[in-house]
């Protein structure tokens, strides 16, 4: 799949799943290229455009990785990220 294809999987899955936190949504960054697999860090984005205001600090998983081959989307922890940064793979 070439980047635009990986984005908007990305995208898709990302708006599907709506408001994460009162206010906001996840967004994603641009990705970092692996060799099976597609990475987006989370971004909080605000759910009404006219509000100004940055968004709490949270925790949890920074991000997804989408298969380069099926498409495929997973929500990977902080250690399986080191684990991809390193190997190349997060298994």
């Amino acid at each position: 799949m070439n980047i635009e294809e990986l984005h908007n999987i990305a995208i898709t899955y990302t708006d599907n799943m709506g408001e994460v936190i009162p206010g906001f949504k996840f967004g994603i960054t641009n990705p970092r290229l692996f060799t099976k697999y597609a990475y987006f860090n989370f971004t909080l984005q605000s759910i009404n455009k006219d509000i100004n205001r940055e968004p709490p600090a949270v925790g949890g998983a920074p991000g997804i990785v989408v298969n380069r081959d099926t498409g495929e989307v997973k929500v990977i922890s902080f250690s399986e990220l080191r684990s991809l940064e390193a190997n190349g793979d997060f298994k």
